[in-house]
């Protein structure tokens, strides 16, 4: 269990009120205080510690007495620092840099693989470019941290992503690559965070959905490749070897694991050419949806599950009228299907828990 000490304290409140603020937009101390449980004073003080960094805009209303200082209005000045997250999910590599609220202030997604050179050729060739833009666009001290989001479990004593989808990913030295090449060696310069796509998207749903913030959830991944992540009282677990929740590579039947079978490749392999099949297979692929959660259910018994589906977009209700359905004669009578929460955001769930993950790690740098 972590030691909870008085700086402990004190980050988790910076959090805490940096949070409420990102939230209400324009809010002021008083109000603060009630949502947050804190006093006015431990408030005033953080927003005091906060304004060392330009992170915090102050606009003056109207005076409603006759004594006392004017009240204030406090939001964040989100463009006051950058979070660069990358994208190596797959060989379509991108980055987005994010502002301190999680909006989006550049996307490069334009980059091309070259087939005709290795893997780490077209990682470096990335990571050059992406320097190049960083070079003009920001200053150091702009950017609070780099996340990198890849596509398997990430070993940090060994800097190595244990990937099956992208084997060659599985032979570099991922962060001393990174650090080499955007921060000249010096890692020191700026906090590098690298963790499985699934586990960033995880933390980014817990958030988005705070009745289950302090409860057991499980958040599923159906794409181009299948994961899976445990969060308990707001926590992603990993265990031993980061493996933890990947459903992905449980077996499905004799012959394949689930990412083989309900991946989103795997449906559209089936369905392509022939859409009069598309409703024999969309049963199909819920049967195998259905089964996994199952299995999830059992080992975790969760208050929630958040699927983030690409293919359920083509019949949202019917996909989770399934599940349920499906769950619900399964299970045993007296057993209550978790709520189904079906995930679906213009930005990338991944990119989102990225930028919270860096976010959190550089407010508590600064308490």
């Amino acid at each position: 269990m972590k030691k909870i000490t008085l700086n402990s304290i004190r980050s988790q409140n910076i959090k805490t009120i940096f949070d409420i603020i990102v939230k209400e937009g324009r809010i002021a101390r008083s109000e603060i205080a009630k949502l947050s449980n804190l006093s006015l004073m431990t408030v005033s003080n953080i927003v005091d510690h906060l304004d060392r960094f330009d992170i915090i805009l102050h606009d003056s209303r109207e005076q409603t007495s006759m004594v006392g200082r004017k009240a204030e209005l406090l939001s964040i000045n989100s463009s006051s620092r950058k979070i660069v997250i990358m994208d190596l999910t797959s060989l379509k590599f991108s980055f987005v840099v994010l502002n301190l609220d999680l909006s989006v202030h550049y996307t490069c997604n334009n980059w091309s693989y070259n087939q005709k050179d290795s893997y780490k050729a077209n990682l470096v060739s990335f990571l050059s470019s992406m320097k190049e833009y960083l070079d003009v666009h920001s200053e150091a001290q702009e950017i609070i941290g780099i996340g990198v989001s890849v596509p398997g479990p990430y070993d940090v004593t060994d800097d190595m992503v244990i990937s099956k989808r992208i084997k060659e990913l599985m032979y570099i030295p991922l962060k001393s690559v990174i650090s080499s090449i955007l921060l000249d060696g010096k890692p020191e310069d700026c906090d590098i965070f690298i963790d499985e796509d699934v586990k960033f998207a995880a933390l980014a749903n817990i958030v988005m959905v705070p009745e289950y913030r302090n409860k057991t959830v499980f958040y599923i991944y159906i794409g181009e490749g299948v994961g899976g992540a445990i969060s308990i009282n707001g926590n992603v677990l990993r265990g031993a070897y980061s493996f933890a929740g990947d459903i992905g590579q449980v077996l499905a039947d004799d012959n394949a694991n689930f990412e083989e079978r309900i991946s989103l490749g795997a449906f559209e392999r089936e369905v392509q050419g022939n859409p009069d099949k598309f409703n024999e297979e969309f049963e199909k692929f819920c049967k195998y949806v259905a089964s996994a959660l199952y299995n999830v259910i059992w080992f975790i018994d969760p208050h929630a599950i958040i699927l983030e589906c690409e293919y359920a977009g083509l019949n949202r209700e019917g996909f989770l009228e399934n599940l349920n359905t499906r769950l619900s004669q399964m299970l045993p009578e007296k057993h209550v299907v978790p709520e189904l929460i079906l995930s679906n955001r213009s930005i990338k769930d991944a990119n989102i828990g990225a930028g919270i993950t860096l976010r959190n790690r550089w407010l508590e740098s600064i308490s």
